[in-house]
């Protein structure tokens, strides 16, 4: 049942500016109801960024209520004894003045069923270097390549991190984080080919601490999944290169980019399904649209930014 509130004269204020829109409410309700306004507007932490009502900004569809600050609106506090630095705290007879900070928080679409959470995406620069044996190398205007002591040269590969963040997490899949780090992609993932997607690892950190009383603190997780793909490209677009591949230099016929493998035959990077970080109930389970639901497609096919 909701809790009855007053907004004050002067609110809301609204700006806008590079980094999308921002406002800001102030309201009024009964001091010993501030926790349950205070719920109305920040939501259930598990859904923040769904359709639940009293989360986002009247007619701005993604600007979600981020922070609320609470204070006594008189200075009529109700006389009581203190026995304790740890127990106690003022209380006052009358308004509790509410103000609510508003932030644009946009989740990638389709979003995961209610309770688990959601998604934003960021795309950043990287970089990775690969040192040439110098054998294998030439001066543009020589005939013959140079010794191996003329020239070294170290190649700057540009590389794409992807940070997929998963929002509200209620239980980390830290059992999948720890089996999957440091694997490649078998197969299309966040629109990247199969093997050219390295998983770095994650960090995870407490999101979302909303108490629906002061004496019930709730909280979730933010889980920052790392990627970064790298591709070496042909003059004519196609993959020379990736995790695992370096140039060799001899013998003579097979100069060229090669992948190396340990002497037992395995991979360097080990190939891994990476939906098993996000939709974790499908190890070992069928590979198909009764285990992979359709929420997931934006994320594989790397369609996000679309």
């Amino acid at each position: 049942m909701a809790t009855n509130f007053k907004e004050v004269a002067g609110s809301p204020t609204e700006e806008m500016g590079r980094d999308g829109m921002r406002a800001q409410r102030r309201v009024l309700c009964a001091w010993d109801e501030r926790g349950d306004v205070l719920q109305q507007f920040l939501g259930d932490g598990f859904e923040f960024g769904g359709k639940g009502a009293g989360v986002e900004y009247p007619d701005a569809p993604g600007l979600l209520a981020a922070t609320v600050r609470s204070q006594a609106f008189h200075d009529d506090v109700l006389p009581q004894e203190f026995v304790s630095a740890t127990k106690g705290l003022n209380s006052y007879g009358t308004f509790a003045l509410l103000q609510i900070d508003y932030e644009f928080v946009k989740p990638i679409l389709p979003v995961p069923p209610k309770g688990k959470g959601f998604f934003t995406y960021r795309w950043n620069p990287g970089l990775e270097t690969i040192v040439l044996p110098g054998r294998s190398l030439r001066f543009a205007s020589d005939v013959l390549p140079p010794s191996e002591h003329d020239l070294t040269q170290t190649m700057r590969v540009p590389v794409i991190e992807h940070v997929l963040s998963w929002h509200a997490v209620k239980e980390v899949p830290v059992d999948e984080i720890r089996l999957i780090h440091g694997g490649v992609n078998d197969a299309d993932f966040l629109g990247a080919p199969a093997e050219t997607l390295l998983f770095d690892s994650a960090t995870v950190d407490t999101e979302f601490v909303l108490p629906l009383r002061f004496d019930d603190p709730r909280q979730t997780f933010r889980v920052d999944y790392i990627f970064r793909e790298m591709q070496i490209l042909n003059a004519a677009g196609g993959r020379e290169a990736t995790w695992g591949w370096v140039f060799r230099s001899s013998p003579p016929g097979k100069i060229g980019w090669a992948e190396i493998i340990l002497a037992d035959g395995s991979r360097l990077f080990q190939l891994r399904d990476f939906r098993n970080l996000i939709e974790t109930g499908c190890i070992g389970g069928p590979l198909d649209d009764r285990c992979w639901p359709s929420w997931i497609a934006p994320i594989v096919e790397g369609t996000l930014l679309k």
